[in-house]
């Protein structure tokens, strides 16, 4: 009949707000008892849903035909008043599939005092679930380096790829994602010491994993509001200084205490997320 259907699992206050928090044109609840069905029409909001028992008597497939051809009467034009728009095409469409997220963020790391950035990302949903894209995650200050905090400061660059896997049903008011994300880290090192000609400044590089999860409040069917808690490991594989060839002996020294030991470093990114969906 030209519908295009897609079915979750959830019960009937979830398939209620189905039709509240997506673009769906209607919403089906059948109850696990099977005695028969409750229909919700996106023209109908306010109204009672429709309601369809089952023939004991009759076959299932008698029973799919009639739920079906309910949902024609009030989808397809015509004139009954409770007729659907031509617009609709007799079909469901599906909910949001891209998301776009923007924020501020706190960066506690093993490497430097607490920074202050920026986060943002955009998701695209190749399932009901699960959701992949870019980050991005900058600092908008620098703070200091704690290899040798009175000498330098740091400033962080990060992006790469993340994936959010929604633990409750994709419908709920609020949602809880498990995180992922791969990337790549840039530090910035700037000696704070000594006039401008002396100082010292550095870059350090380096891919990065994190793990974590994240919690969000719809105010809206397209925006929500909420946050992620992310651990993140670091590891740095190349470093590059330039320095004055006249330093004096501290001003060496302190350089060479400015650059990073072997091994990972480790960092927790908490952030506040605005989020559009459509």
């Amino acid at each position: 009949m030209g519908f295009g259907v897609s079915t979750q699992a959830g019960d009937e206050r979830a398939a209620e707000r189905a039709l509240q928090r997506s673009d769906l044109a209607a919403v089906v609840f059948v109850p696990e008892e099977e005695e028969g069905v409750r229909a919700w029409v996106r023209d109908d909001a306010g109204e009672e849903p429709a309601e369809l028992e089952l023939d004991v008597e009759g076959s299932r497939d008698t029973f799919a035909l009639r739920t079906a051809e309910l949902l024609r009467g009030r989808l397809m034009p015509g004139p009954s008043p409770r007729g659907g728009s031509a617009d609709d095409e007799g079909g469901a469409t599906s909910a949001s599939r891209f998301s776009i997220s923007l924020g501020p963020s706190v960066i506690a790391s093993s490497y430097a005092a607490a920074l202050i950035g920026l986060t943002g990302d955009v998701s695209w949903s190749i399932t009901e679930r699960l959701a992949l894209g870019p980050y991005l995650l900058v600092s908008l200050e620098r703070g200091a380096w704690n290899a040798a905090p009175q000498h330098f400061s740091v400033r962080q660059l990060e992006g790469g790829a993340k994936a959010r896997f929604a633990l409750l049903e994709p419908d709920a008011e609020l949602q809880v994602d498990l995180l992922g994300r791969v990337g790549l880290r840039s530090l910035s090192l700037r000696a704070e010491s000594g006039p401008p000609p002396e100082r010292t400044t550095g870059s350090l590089y380096g891919p990065t994993i994190g793990l974590g999860v994240g919690a969000a409040y719809s105010l809206s069917p397209w925006l929500s509001l909420g946050g992620d808690v992310t651990f993140v490991t670091g590891f740095p594989v190349w470093d590059a200084f330039t320095t004055n060839p006249d330093f004096g002996r501290g001003q060496q020294r302190r350089a060479e205490e400015a650059k990073p030991g072997p091994g990972p470093d480790f960092q927790w990114v908490t952030s506040l997320l605005l989020t559009a969906r459509w």
